[in-house]
């Protein structure tokens, strides 16, 4: 079987692209069931390995967090991930609840939520929106991203370090979550966490996929004219014999 030229173009326009159907949320979890350090700023450390096909980004991000006992105003946590030159880094916990006149933070005991840089409320303040009782809270918050260290930061402090910082990155390789109790009340365990990444194809892979098919149709459209040229005769260059 003979494939045409453009039908080779296309195919190695598909080889070099990125598959289009890895689409949808990819879920990596990690279940340590590490008890946190009371009173200390050694805190945990967990690790989640992303296998993924090459030629792609992160697109979008959620971080979601199990962590039952202690006392939700010591709790300090960030996420980190390196993919080549880039670094990203979202503090997702710090002392929820702090503020200049309650320093302590919240006293309730734990957390099983979703963080998504899009949710409608800050989980620093999330008294304001959601009040647990002492107990666990749930749902689906902003996280902290205040910067400020976890022995000075309030519900005024800067917050920069989101989610977003993700974007565009190599999503393969190493997730790192660190969390720690930094004030003695109470221990913490840290269950569960996951991360849950929305991929797309790297924009350098799209273009080259566009110049491959421009290039196929390109070859196409010229062997069309070729064949029809082909098929006039052309007067000026035909020989005339004479018997």
């Amino acid at each position: 079987m003979k494939l045409k030229h453009a039908t080779v173009l296309a195919i190695a326009a598909g080889i070099i692209a990125p598959p289009c159907a890895i689409a949808g949320v990819y879920t990596y979890t990690s279940s340590p069931g590490a008890i946190i350090p009371d009173g200390s700023d050694l805190g945990v450390i967990d690790t989640i390995n992303v296998t993924f096909a090459e030629g792609h980004i992160v697109a979008g991000l959620r971080v979601t967090l199990d962590i039952t006992g202690g006392y939700n105003g010591d709790l300090f946590a960030y996420l980190y991930h390196e993919s080549g030159d880039n670094v990203g880094f979202s503090v997702l916990l710090n002392r929820p609840g702090r503020t200049a006149s309650d320093p302590d933070g919240y006293p309730d005991t734990g957390f099983n939520i979703t963080f998504d840089d899009s949710a409608p409320a800050d989980i620093h303040s999330y008294r304001l929106t959601l009040d647990p009782n002492g107990g666990v809270l749930t749902g689906i918050w902003q996280p902290d991203a205040r910067t400020a260290s976890p022995y000075s930061v309030f519900d005024t402090s800067d917050r920069s370090a989101f989610l977003s910082s993700f974007l565009g990155h190599d999503p393969r390789g190493d997730w790192t979550l660190f969390v720690a109790d930094v004030s003695p009340a109470g221990v913490s365990t840290l269950n569960s966490w996951s991360i849950e990444i929305v991929p797309a194809p790297e924009p350098t892979s799209l273009a080259c996929a566009a110049v491959m098919g421009l290039t196929a149709l390109t070859w196409q459209v010229r062997r069309r004219k070729h064949a029809a040229n082909a098929t006039k005769p052309n007067i000026n260059s035909m020989e005339v014999t004479r018997d």
